[in-house]
This record gives C-alpha cells, sequence and structure tokens, in this order.
C-alpha cells in the first residue's frame, strides 16, 4: 500500500526530471514564440505607420519647398529692375576701376588694336579705296584748276598794263609776289635813313630781310605765326598776329648770355598796337618777333603751319643770322607785317616811319 508521502515525493522528482525534457522544452520555446509573435507584429505595424507618416510628411515638405521657390521667383521678378540695375552699377563702377588702374595699357592696346585693323581694312579694300581716292583727287584737281584759273585771269585783269601819261612807257601794277620790293620803296622815299626792311609775309609763312637801299632780298626765311585764324589781330587773348607797319627793339641776343628754349636765341619787340591800331581800338602787347627752340614750333616753320600766340617765330639759327646783318642798325628797321587779302597802307603807320 502506497504511502502518501511516497507519492508526493515521486511525483515532485518525475516533475523535477521533466522540466528540461524534451517535450518540457518545447514547451518553453513554444511559449516564448507565443508570446512574443504579438510584439513583432506589433514593431511591423509600427515600423508601417511610421513609413507613411514619413512619407507623407516629406510630399508636404516637398510641396512647401515648392511653394516657397515659387514666391522667391516671384519676388526676384517683381523686382528684377532693381536688381538690373544694381548689377550695372557694380560693372560699371568694376570697369571704371579697371580701366582707371590699367588705362594706359587699354589705350595702348586699343591704338596697337585700331591700327591693326585700319591695315587690315585697306589692304582688304584696296581697290576700291585706291579708285575712290583717285576719282576724289581729279575731281579736287579740277576744282582746284579752275579756281587757280579764274584767280590768275582776275590778277592779269587788275595788273594789266596802263600808258604812262608821263613818258608814254606802259607801267605795270605789282602783283603781290613783288610787294616786297614796292613797299620797301615806298618806305625808303618816305624816310631815307631806313637801312633795313623785314617783310613778314602771313599768307605763305615766309620772312624776308630787304636792303632798304639796292632792293635786294638778303634772305629768304621760312616763319610761323599767330594760331588764332586769318585776319589782324584786334584784342588781347585772340592768338593772332597783328598787320601793318612796325617799330621794334632788341630784347635778347645771343650774346646775352641764357637761353630761353621758347622764345629762343634773339627776341625782338613789337610796338603793338601802334598809334593806328589804338585808333582802331585794337588791344594787346608783348608782341614778339622771335626764334625758337621748341621741336614742335620748329615742325610747324617746316611744314609751313602757324603755331604761336601771336609771335612771329622763326627758327634759331635763321633769326641769328637775321640779327647778325642788322645788329648794327635795329633803330634803322622797320618790320612791315602783311596778308595777300589785306595789303598795309604806309599812309596809316607815318608816325612809325618817321621815327626810324
Amino acid at each position: 500500500m502506497l504511502n502518501k508521502d511516497d507519492v508526493v515525493k515521486e511525483t515532485y522528482e518525475n516533475i523535477k526530471k521533466n522540466r528540461f525534457s524534451k517535450q518540457g522544452y518545447t514547451s518553453i520555446i513554444g511559449q516564448i514564440v507565443k508570446r512574443t509573435k504579438y510584439l513583432f507584429f506589433g514593431l511591423a505595424m509600427g515600423a508601417v505607420a511610421l513609413y507613411g507618416l514619413s512619407y507623407y510628411g516629406f510630399v508636404d515638405l516637398k510641396k512647401k519647398t515648392g511653394e516657397k521657390i515659387i514666391k522667391e521667383v516671384e519676388n526676384y521678378v517683381s523686382n528684377s529692375n532693381v536688381l538690373e540695375n544694381h548689377v550695372k552699377q557694380s560693372i560699371d563702377d568694376k570697369t571704371q576701376k579697371l580701366f582707371e588702374y590699367g588705362k594706359d595699357d587699354l589705350i595702348a592696346y586699343t591704338k596697337t588694336s585700331l591700327d591693326g585693323k585700319v591695315d587690315s581694312f585697306f589692304k582688304e579694300n584696296e581697290k576700291e579705296l585706291k579708285e575712290h581716292v583717285k576719282t576724289k583727287f581729279d575731281e579736287t584737281t579740277k576744282e582746284n584748276a579752275d579756281n587757280w584759273y579764274k584767280e590768275e585771269k582776275t590778277k592779269v585783269q587788275i595788273s594789266a598794263p596802263k600808258k604812262s601819261e608821263v613818258r608814254g612807257t606802259i607801267k605795270a601794277t605789282p602783283t603781290y609776289s613783288e610787294r616786297h620790293l614796292n613797299i620797301t620803296s615806298k618806305l625808303k622815299n618816305i624816310n631815307s635813313d631806313i637801312k633795313y626792311v623785314i617783310y613778314v609775309d602771313k599768307t605763305n609763312n615766309r620772312t624776308k630781310l630787304i636792303d632798304a637801299g639796292s632792293k635786294k632780298v638778303v634772305f629768304d626765311l621760312k616763319s610761323s605765326d599767330g594760331k588764332g585764324g586769318n585776319g589782324e589781330k584786334y584784342y588781347k587773348g585772340d592768338k593772332k598776329t597783328p598787320e601793318g607797319i612796325y617799330n621794334i627793339y632788341l630784347k635778347k641776343s645771343p650774346s646775352s648770355g641764357y637761353y630761353n628754349k621758347l622764345y629762343g636765341e634773339v627776341i625782338f619787340g613789337i610796338c603793338y598796337p601802334n598809334s593806328y591800331d589804338r585808333s582802331k581800338g585794337k588791344t594787346g602787347s608783348g608782341i614778339l618777333f622771335c626764334g625758337t627752340g621748341i621741336q614742335q614750333r620748329i615742325s610747324a616753320i617746316d611744314s609751313g603751319y602757324d603755331a604761336s600766340n601771336g609771335a612771329v617765330i622763326m627758327k634759331d639759327r635763321d633769326i641769328t643770322r637775321l640779327y647778325n646783318q642788322i645788329s648794327g642798325c635795329i633803330s634803322q628797321t622797320i618790320l612791315v607785317i602783311e596778308d595777300k587779302k589785306r595789303i598795309v597802307n604806309p599812309k596809316n603807320h607815318m608816325r612809325e616811319i618817321d621815327a626810324i
């Protein structure tokens, strides 16, 4: 007969033995799986929910970002004029700075570039240009020839010989090319003390030194006068050379011991305005008859251009030669300045002629 205590003890031992048997072990794993499958399902569902939220949230973000970009574009368009002006001003400022820093290089480059383009243009269009120039040259030559013919015809008519009532001989009116000799004779007849006449021809930019006694041209030299344009001097600062008959005085000679590059080795002062000039209301002072050492003025003299501010200028070597010729009788030398279109009348300058 089984004892109650033995039954309980045997039952306990069997339970203890079977806890880790195959059947017992399987039951434990099953319980774990059974209990954790709901956890995995919950995690999966949470992942799906998070993905959905992320997707729809991202779509909404893209939408908001697109709207923001559209607003910025619209704002840019509405302010495009302001932006364009700002950009233009910035470019202008930078361009100005670049030009200021590299002005000399830019100018040199531009000149070189232009010269190259001009050369290329002439080479490419050489034939057409030659034809054009020839046509223009022919036209100009014909026009100048016609004008020259008319002028010479007028001269011949004006200077046509007239019979002299005294001896019955034919006497011709002197032409402008002989004007220096004709006025020298008149001046010498008015005042026999005149030794030399300096005759300045403004039309041809020539200065002649004439021996008043023999009527011989001692020197015929190139000169230049005021760059103020045609016409006689009327007021101070007009850069024109006076026209008329003037006394001169020496201000500086080659032996004076210093060299002034602007006015050269020899400087004569011209007594302008004289009495006749003042009667006409002409103004100004300090008009010179001088040399020059400035190359620009020397080149103008060689080319026959007007280059002074009113003075009569010559090359240093030429005015020195003239000075050496008249140095002993400057007070007996008279200056005549004429233009072809405005012939000087000695009767208007009797005070200057009598002062010799």
